[in-house]
């Protein structure tokens, strides 16, 4: 049975941020100080969302699409800086509108065979405004899609396997020397193989992560975990990060920095797990 349904929503927005209105400067975090404009900043948003769904039961197709557009009035531009005490955004006179784009879409399918269940989803966001660069007022534009296919089968009571697909691009655009644009992709994949033969489960994770531009670290991880559970009890061990990688290092880009992020991870171990029941 065909079942769309559509929603429509129009929202207007009018927040105050009481940090900013004092001036005061501050840490976000261990290494980010902000500093708001010492006055009342009152920015007016407004947001247009658009929404339809679909099902086929019977058929076991489902599908969704969902439209924002948002519009920022009086966004208060920030001056920049970096020193060994940390990254400083401080407030300036100037202001700027925004505007940003939210489109995600999902398409599934279910069958029967195997009990599989097939699913592909995009989220596509822009956002469009100015920056502060070198003391320059500049237009700039974010973009970034992300892609993912999921997969989930059990073709059998004793084996099941759930897969992932992750296309990450960023696109940077800044209206400067004439126009300065740069794009960076990254991928990710995820597979988790469940053997569960009797009252035994055996659980194979792998995680793979890779990029054609050097945004993300090639790394593979691996966890082994086998399990056996009766009545009362249930006794397991596990071996985490099996080929022993020692860190994953990947960076993001907002609209005026590149913040490059180092995960230091724990190495190699084997765990002994023991349960009991009453």
């Amino acid at each position: 049975m065909m079942n769309p349904k559509t929603l429509i929503h129009i929202i207007g927005v009018l927040p105050i941020d009481g940090w900013n209105t004092t001036g005061m400067s501050y840490y976000t975090t261990y290494y980010l100080r902000h500093q708001g404009p010492n006055g009342i900043v009152v920015p007016v948003t407004r947001n247009i969302s658009f929404a339809i769904k679909y099902k086929d039961v019977m058929q076991g197709y489902f599908a969704s699409v969902h439209v924002q557009w948002n519009h920022k009035n009086h966004q208060r531009l920030y001056r920049h800086s970096i020193d060994e005490a940390g990254y400083h955004s401080m407030a300036t006179s100037m202001e700027t509108d925004m505007d940003g784009w939210n489109i995600l879409s999902r398409l599934s399918k279910t069958l029967r065979w195997s009990r599989m269940f097939m699913s592909l989803s995009c989220h596509w966001n822009c956002n469009t405004g100015r920056i502060l660069l070198n003391e320059e007022c500049v237009g700039n534009r974010n973009a970034m899609l992300t892609t993912n296919f999921h997969l989930a089968l059990q073709p059998s009571d004793w084996l099941s396997l759930t897969a992932d697909s992750y296309w990450l691009q960023s696109v940077q655009h800044q209206d400067v020397n004439g126009g300065v644009s740069s794009t960076h992709n990254s991928f990710a994949h995820l597979l988790k193989i469940y053997v569960m033969p009797g009252r035994w489960r055996l659980e194979w994770n792998n995680e793979f992560y890779h990029s054609n531009d050097g945004s993300v670290s090639a790394n593979y991880f691996a966890d082994v975990r086998c399990f056996y559970k009766s009545m009362m009890w249930e006794a397991g061990v596990e071996l985490n990060n099996v080929f022993d990688r020692s860190n994953y290092q990947w960076f993001r880009l907002s609209a005026n920095r590149r913040v490059t992020v180092i995960n230091p991870l724990r190495s190699r171990e084997l765990m002994f797990r023991l349960k009991f029941s009453f």
